[in-house]
Order: C-alpha cells, then sequence, then structure tokens
C-alpha cells in the first residue's frame, strides 16, 4: 500500500480499537503497579485510566510525531501505527508491559471492562 501523503480520518473501528487499547493499557499498568508517576517520573501516585492514557502517553505523543491535535484527524493506519509503536516500545522499556493492539473480535464485548491479563479470577 502506497502512502499518498492524503489525509484519511479513522473509520469507526479503528475509533473503538483506539479507545480500547486506552483502556487496556490503563487497565495492565494499574495491575503492575505502574501509576502515572512512576512511570511520567513523579511523585504522587495517581492511577491510570483510559482517559489519562490518551491524554499523558497518546496525545503528548501524537502531537510530536504528527502534530495533530484531535485523534479524529489521525490517519487511520500509518500514524495510528506509529503513534501506537512508540508508546509500545516506551512502556515496555521502562515497565516491562506490552499490550497488543486489540484485535476486532476485542472490541465486540466493549460492554465488559477489559481485565488485565495477570489479574485473578476472584470468586
Amino acid at each position: 500500500m502506497e502512502y499518498t501523503g492524503k489525509p484519511r480520518v479513522r473509520t469507526e473501528q479503528q475509533n473503538k480499537s483506539l479507545h480500547l487499547y486506552f483502556e487496556m493499557l490503563a487497565s495492565e499498568l494499574n495491575q503492575s503497579g505502574w501509576s502515572i508517576q512512576k512511570l511520567l517520573k513523579h511523585t504522587v501516585e495517581i492511577n491510570w485510566t483510559k482517559d489519562l492514557i490518551k491524554e499523558l502517553l497518546w496525545r503528548p505523543i501524537q502531537k510530536m510525531l504528527v502534530q495533530k491535535e484531535s485523534t479524529t484527524k489521525l490517519d487511520k493506519t500509518q500514524e495510528i501505527d506509529l503513534i501506537y509503536d512508540h508508546i509500545n516500545r516506551y512502556v515496555g522499556e521502562i515497565c516491562g508491559i506490552h499490550v497488543e493492539w486489540p484485535k476486532e473480535t476485542d472490541i465486540a464485548p466493549l460492554n465488559t471492562p477489559y481485565k488485565p491479563q495477570n489479574q485473578a479470577e476472584t470468586h
């Protein structure tokens, strides 16, 4: 596939994937004990949320890499992949956590909250 430089708006599925990734990464970071401050080198302990992932990790890297303020303006493949790859590498190097990009089958059950892989079932 050749990139023409013509901006393309992401699809609804890609938007769902993007926000599911934020939620999945927030949950994995929280479950693994990586607060925002621990990851970003601050002192007050605050747990991650999908909105904080978007605002404190995704959006600043997005602005640096593609100079776009809104996730709605991102190219539907190249720019999202670029930003994801940078975040995944950074979090992997610092925290030892790698969250795969959501698959189509992951998006369907969005009515149930994401459970981290290392979270034990409680009954």
